[in-house]
């Protein structure tokens, strides 16, 4: 499937929180693989760097001369944990609370149920790379009412305390077509 993340808020992809992620855009092949074209900050500039990573392997392009190489230990973003079944997506749907369903809504050409709740911070880190201050995080997911596919996941803080509140909105398109997602030559 093809993925499209964007993010408002501070989503760091490394301890020292000198790299923020601020969107990608990408490929994602199950079980495990998935590329991405992210768009970061780094020490407040903007730059880009593509990832791929395949199982728990990720590389990355060098931020100055384009090439790839392997991540560097302690990055917090892989876009393959979309289909971790206890980590991503549908782990994530296991847990949220009170869902409700609001309405249908068109998303892309598509009609797609709209449903809400609620979904504790901790089941959303693995995927959201710690994006979230607040306990629980308000939850908003789109279906195509026709094929069940997901088109659309929505988080957001509840409450910031302070800090500014982040969003994360992933859309989802082209599901079930052949994708080939290889290492990079390094």
């Amino acid at each position: 499937m093809h993925y499209r993340l964007t993010i408002d808020g501070n989503v760091y992809l490394n301890s020292s929180h000198t790299l923020a992620l601020r969107g990608a855009d990408g490929e994602a092949e199950r079980p495990d693989r998935a590329t991405a074209d992210a768009k970061v900050t780094l020490a407040g500039a903007n730059v880009s760097v593509k990832i791929i990573a395949i199982g728990n392997d990720e590389y990355m392009t060098n931020f100055l001369t384009g090439n790839w190489e392997p991540a560097p230990a302690g990055l917090n973003y892989n876009p393959a944990v979309l289909f971790d079944p206890d980590k991503g997506i549908q782990g994530v749907l296991d847990k949220v609370n009170d869902p409700r369903r609001v309405g249908t809504d068109d998303i892309s050409g598509s009609t797609a149920v709209h449903v809400t709740g609620t979904v504790a911070r901790a089941a959303v880190e693995p995927m959201t790379g710690n994006a979230f201050s607040s306990d629980p995080i308000d939850f908003a997911i789109w279906v195509d009412q026709s094929t069940k596919d997901i088109l659309k996941i929505e988080l957001h803080d509840t409450t910031t305390g302070g800090a500014p509140a982040a969003s994360w909105t992933l859309q989802l398109s082209q599901q079930n077509q052949p994708v080939t997602i290889t290492k990079p030559s390094l």
